[in-house]
């Protein structure tokens, strides 16, 4: 990237997501760039818990988890955006962090591009943002998930329109080496909440507890999934554990286990894939647009039957289970945050051609 290209990025940080985690790590890959400090307004800023202002942006917005946090990066951005000319805007959270910032923009004649990365998928969309207009404002849209393509393409015209994946820090994020650490019981671990299908994982649990086989289950989720699991055996509950901990947890597992209601891209997935677990997840959403059937087992929604039998398949045959292994390691080494920023950085080139 040419030096006088200078890319402001418009983003939050998500409690849940370790240092090492999270699509703002892209952030930390791409040269000349800097992040919009949305406290440059501080009459406006003052504003931000008070409850009338939060009540009159949330609902002129339309957008559901839209905030006066991202009301005000949004100012705070095209308030840059006039004092220079020619600069990328890039909203790391397109889905809850940009809605006004178009308009805005086309209001005080703000030379700037409006890039937004959206990571929901369409039923996510479709469910939570009253309407998708203002998406019509934008330079360019970055989606995480073909899948997501089709409601995208409604409103941005499709040669704006880029599919760059989700990155992983696989410097972080390994393989154990040596021998599995812990346990000789078959483990496996299933990591987050968002749009997990928690009723298929505990129908899953029931059926390996039934059949009385040893294997046991690692859940990492907020504290308000456990219920879930209070009445199965050999399941370990865990949560606000460090990043170094959630590390070990997968060096300690045999396979990883990620039953999806939908998805696009998935932090879960990919830190489980850069540690070298094979994969079984369900074939909904963008699941295949980051594995395939070299390092994972596609389960149909759902389908606790297909999810237990896979399992046990996976148990029984450890060299199979070796080899899927290194087949995410390989995968996941294709997507290691240094080679999205590249991509990503083809993109700001296109935008301002």
């Amino acid at each position: 990237m040419s030096k006088d290209i200078v890319v402001n990025f418009v983003s939050r940080r998500i409690e849940h997501h370790s240092r090492y985690s999270g699509y703002q790590r892209l952030m930390e890959f791409i040269p000349n760039s800097r992040t919009v400090d949305s406290t440059i307004l501080p009459r406006l800023f003052q504003l931000v818990d008070n409850r009338v202002f939060h009540s009159v942006i949330w609902r002129v917005a339309g957008v559901r988890y839209y905030s006066p946090q991202a009301f005000l990066a949004e100012v705070a951005a095209i308030r840059l955006a006039q004092r220079t000319s020619g600069q990328i805007f890039h909203f790391v959270w397109g889905d809850d962090m940009y809605r006004f910032a178009g308009v805005l923009k086309r209001l005080l004649c703000a030379d700037a591009r409006l890039i937004c990365t959206f990571h929901q998928p369409p039923s996510y969309l479709l469910r939570f943002i009253r309407s998708l207009r203002h998406l019509e404002y934008l330079d360019a849209v970055v989606i995480v998930g073909h899948n997501q393509y089709g409601v995208v393409s409604n409103y941005v015209d499709g040669e704006k329109i880029f599919f760059v994946p989700h990155g992983v820090d696989t410097d972080f994020f390994h393989p154990h080496e040596g021998n599995k650490p812990g346990e000789d019981n078959f483990v496996c671990i299933t990591v987050g909440q968002w749009l997990r299908d928690f009723d298929t994982l505990r129908r899953v649990i029931r059926i390996v507890n039934m059949e009385r086989i040893a294997m046991q289950f690692v859940v990492v989720t907020q504290p308000g999934n456990f219920h879930f699991f209070q009445d199965c055996i050999g399941v370990e509950c865990k949560s606000g554990i460090d990043d170094f901990s959630l590390r070990g947890l997968y060096e300690r597992a045999d396979v990883l286990l990620l039953p999806f209601l939908d998805c696009t891209a998935n932090n879960s997935l990919l830190e489980g894939m850069a540690c070298g677990l094979p994969v079984v997840v369900t074939d909904v959403g963008g699941s295949r647009d980051y594995v395939d059937d070299s390092c994972a087992i596609l389960t149909p929604p759902g389908d606790a039957e297909a999810i237990s039998a896979a399992l046990l398949m996976l148990q029984a045959e450890p060299d199979k289970r070796r080899n899927m292994g290194v087949y995410s390691r390989r995968r996941a080494l294709e997507l290691d945050w240094a080679k999205v920023a590249d991509e990503m950085m083809k993109v700001y080139h296109q935008v301002l051609l």
